[in-house]
């Protein structure tokens, strides 16, 4: 095994995980499971969650347990790191409750949902019907999401709408129901109307079946893995990964993050990676800044030497992020492009670069939030002078077993 092969997080076959630690998995080294690495990621989240398994049933993730999800089909799990959100739907799966108001239709429960037991429910009409949550009270001009688990046959609606007034819709959308247990959601703007909001399952006919799990209304700007709640609304706590040390021979080095941000539905905190001395008089930082999808920064400080360079790119998608550093030069690539190279920058004091953090450099809070397919990380000098432009290409030439 090459001694530069210093920090692996992929997340296929052999990827280490356990409780409060994401391991830093070597390809190459086969050790017994759960020994710790150099280069090891604390893992902090005090709430379960539930995520997308590989079959499309939802996997329950632990305390303090890293979160890999398998997001749109895909055949690969990611790194499925989350803003805190709350759910304020007061019964988020027993529709049985009287919170869920029946409007000509029936709820009939033991339906086996998509965890694998029997607590889903089938909706059922002799003509046509609805079944809408009670009243929530929201702040107004405010976006909020809202989702749930579906399946049957024939066509349905989904609506985020105002309760009272005209009942205007503030978000919906048409469902073509199939077989399969699919995630609906829809996302709207709460209007300034000064009445509450509710979620309704509408335009239910007799010649549908329809079975239906899991209701969320969350303060979020795209859907987050679902909050169960029983009687009052629940907050998830964020996904918190910090505190990867000694990780590289910090005079020289490539560090690659293929990751899609997500935004915080209070814009609060840049999302960030940032790899540095465990303070700001040595760093290297990736920024995908507050309240906006389409940029990333890039920001250097070294002694009080600082520059900081801004680009164009949808952060919310699937992108790769390159950086090299090493030989008096710093350089970035996304997606393979070489979009920065500063031959100015003075190389880094040795072993100065010892923390790498999804976070601030204190790994107390600008935290990564996002679905990352991999991390990884080199410090021989040959990665830098060679001309990679992806992950992959960089592997081979290793010859690491990719996973």
């Amino acid at each position: 095994m090459s001694k530069y092969d210093d920090l692996i997080i992929g997340f296929g076959q052999g990827s280490g995980i356990g409780t409060g630690k994401l391991y830093n998995v070597k390809p190459l080294d086969l050790t017994e499971e759960g020994e710790t690495f150099e280069g090891d990621f604390d893992v902090d989240r005090n709430s379960i969650k539930n995520v997308e398994g590989k079959d499309g049933e939802l996997v329950q993730v632990g305390l303090n347990v890293p979160s890999m999800a398998y997001l749109n089909g895909d055949t690969c799990p990611v790194l499925f790191t989350e803003p805190s959100v709350t759910n304020f739907l007061h019964y988020s799966i027993d529709f049985s409750n009287s919170y869920w108001l029946e409007g000509g239709l029936t709820k009939v429960s033991g339906v086996v949902s998509p965890e694998g037991i029997a607590n889903a429910f089938e909706l059922t009409t002799a003509t046509s019907g609805y079944m809408a949550s009670d009243s929530v009270s929201l702040t107004e001009d405010e976006t909020y999401s809202c989702s749930v688990w579906l399946k049957g046959s024939g066509s349905i609606v989904i609506r985020f709408q105002e309760d009272g007034g005209d009942f205007t819709s503030y978000a919906n959308k048409t469902i073509e129901l199939t077989s399969e247990w699919v995630k609906y959601s829809v996302t709207g703007l709460k209007a300034i109307d000064g009445n509450p909001a509710r979620f309704v399952v509408d335009s239910v006919d007799s010649t549908d079946t329809v079975y239906t799990y899991s209701a969320q209304m969350q303060n979020s700007l795209s859907i987050a893995s679902d909050v169960l709640t029983v009687g009052s609304t629940a907050t998830s706590d964020n996904d918190k990964i910090t505190g990867a040390e000694s990780t590289f021979e910090s005079a020289q080095g490539v560090l690659i993050l293929r990751t899609a941000f997500i935004r915080e539905y209070n814009d609060s905190q840049t999302r960030m990676l940032n790899l540095s001395d465990g303070s700001s008089t040595y760093r290297i930082e990736l920024i995908a800044p507050i309240g906006s999808d389409d940029t990333v920064s890039f920001y250097i400080e070294n002694d009080g030497d600082t520059s900081s360079h801004a680009f164009d790119i949808d952060n919310t998608q699937d992108n790769e992020y390159i950086l090299k550093w090493g030989q008096d030069i710093v350089s970035f690539r996304i997606n393979g492009i070489e979009v920065l190279t500063n031959a100015a920058f003075n190389t880094f004091p040795l072993n100065q670069l010892t923390t790498l953090n999804l976070a601030n450099r204190l790994g107390s809070g600008n935290y990564l939030y996002g679905k990352t397919k991999y991390i990884e990380g080199y410090n021989d000098i040959q990665y830098y002078n060679k001309d990679f432009t992806t992950f992959n290409e960089m592997a081979t030439f290793a010859k690491y077993n990719l996973v």
